[in-house]
Order: C-alpha cells, then sequence, then structure tokens
C-alpha cells in the first residue's frame, strides 16, 4: 500500500468516527511522521473506544446520578470544634 493511499484511509477512518481533529497539524509533520501517524490511527478501533466511552464514563455518570439522590452531606463541623490533638493530625495528614 502505497504512504498516500495509507494516508487517505487513515483520514477517512478517522472521520468516519469524528476525529478530524487527529490531523489538524498534519501539514507541519514530516513524511515519517505523517507515515507513523497514519499507522497509528488505523491501529486504533474506534468503536471500540467508543464503546468504551459509553459503558465505563457515562455508565458511571449515570449511575452517580441515580445514586445521588439517596447521599446526603456530612454536617460540617467548625474547625475549631476540633481538639487540638485532632487539628494537628487532620493537618498532617492533609
Amino acid at each position: 500500500m502505497s504512504d498516500t493511499h495509507l494516508h487517505e484511509q487513515a483520514r477517512a477512518h478517522a472521520r468516519s468516527h469524528g476525529q478530524d481533529h487527529l490531523f489538524r497539524f498534519w501539514n507541519e509533520l514530516q513524511e515519517p511522521e505523517k507515515d507513523l501517524l497514519a499507522s497509528q490511527v488505523m491501529a486504533v478501533d474506534f468503536a471500540q473506544v467508543a464503546g468504551l466511552h459509553r459503558d465505563l464514563v457515562k455508565g458511571q455518570a449515570a449511575h452517580a446520578s441515580a445514586r445521588s439522590e439517596t447521599i446526603t452531606p456530612l454536617r460540617a463541623k467548625p474547625w475549631d470544634g476540633f481538639s487540638i490533638t485532632e487539628r494537628a493530625a487532620y493537618a498532617n495528614t492533609g
């Protein structure tokens, strides 16, 4: 496969998954860098990445928002309500 064909294929692969931005600085790259980027883009399984994002990132957000309805914040205790020993321990812990 010619380098030009690989480059075109990589751009089409990225474009079909809304990842055109990967080629934003394409014209600033040297030929070996273009070859490497094209190879790397072709190696990405964008469908798998989208699935992982959907399941792990968006799924966690949905799960967290469902849980947030049952979680209430702890009551705050004023700093001067702690003993000197407790303050030192918290200060050392960070």
